[in-house]
């Protein structure tokens, strides 16, 4: 899903920060579903094929309209519902200005990020990282944290 993502989204847009709000405590295929919804639910039609129909993941101003109890129900996105609309407003509304984001430096860029809600310290480095190809953004979770406490003893981790 990386590999596909940071293809189509590598300049920071909203897709791909909406992804990973969504990624939160969440498996591959249960993310994949609800991107695939949303963009059915709030998309521009693309086209289809003999299988399928295909829709554009929506910009922030048209999620930003969206309604939480649909992407709750609909989507499956659980306690993320708020957090996505809420994000894509502030998005939409230049509150938040993503296209700076590439311009600033990590802690700012990690502070701004993280100003959206749904995204604390490990999923903006991973917008930081994936989006915005910042190299310098290390995301560490839990298992992280473990190889390094099991391969690095001799560290202290917080």
């Amino acid at each position: 899903m990386i590999e596909k993502a940071t293809s189509a989204t590598n300049d920071g847009n909203p897709t791909f920060i909406i992804s990973f709000i969504i990624s939160a405590n969440n498996q591959i295929p249960r993310i994949q579903k609800a991107i695939e919804k949303i963009s059915e639910m709030y998309g521009d039609y693309l086209g289809e094929d003999e299988n399928r129909k295909y829709y554009a993941f929506p910009s922030a101003q048209q999620l930003a309209l969206a309604k939480p109890e649909d992407l709750r129900e609909f989507a499956r996105v659980g306690f993320r519902d708020k957090r996505i609309v809420e994000a894509s407003k502030l998005i939409a509304s230049g509150q938040v200005d993503i296209e700076k984001i590439s311009e600033m430096d990590l802690e700012d860029a990690r502070k701004e990020l993280q100003s959206l809600p749904g995204v604390g310290p490990k999923v903006a480095d991973c917008i930081l990282l994936f989006a915005f190809d910042r190299k310098e953004s290390f995301p560490v979770d839990v298992w992280i944290k473990r190889v390094m406490a099991v391969s690095y003893t001799h560290l202290t981790l917080p």
